[in-house]
C-alpha cells in the first residue's frame, strides 16, 4: 500500500501487472531488466563509515548519487518492464 501512495504522488495512474504466456514461460516478463547502482566510495562516505557507521554512510552516499535508481525504476514501472514488487525493492 505504501508503494501505492508514493506512486499516485508522483502522477502514476495505472500500474502494470505480468501475466504470463508461454513465451515467457509464465512469468508476465520477456527478458531480464538489470538495475543497479555502483558505489563510489569518496572522501565523505568513507569519512561517514569511519566515525558514525552505515547509516550515516549510506546517506551521505544518496545525498552525492542523488536518486537516479529510484527515477530509472519508476519509469521502468512506467513501461511496464518491472512490477510494483520490484520497484518496492528499489526503495528499500
Amino acid at each position: 500500500a505504501g508503494g501505492r501512495r508514493f506512486l499516485a504522488a508522483r502522477g502514476f495512474e495505472k500500474l502494470f501487472r505480468p501475466v504470463g504466456c508461454p513465451a515467457c514461460r509464465g512469468t508476465g516478463f520477456l527478458g531480464v531488466e538489470w538495475l543497479f547502482e555502483c558505489v563510489v566510495f569518496t572522501p565523505e562516505i568513507k569519512e561517514a563509515l569511519r566515525s558514525r557507521g552505515l547509516p550515516e554512510a549510506k546517506a551521505a552516499g544518496e545525498a552525492l548519487a542523488g536518486s537516479a535508481i529510484r527515477l530509472r525504476g519508476e519509469e521502468l514501472l512506467r513501461e511496464g518492464r518491472i512490477d510494483l514488487k520490484e520497484f518496492d525493492l528499489l526503495r528499500g
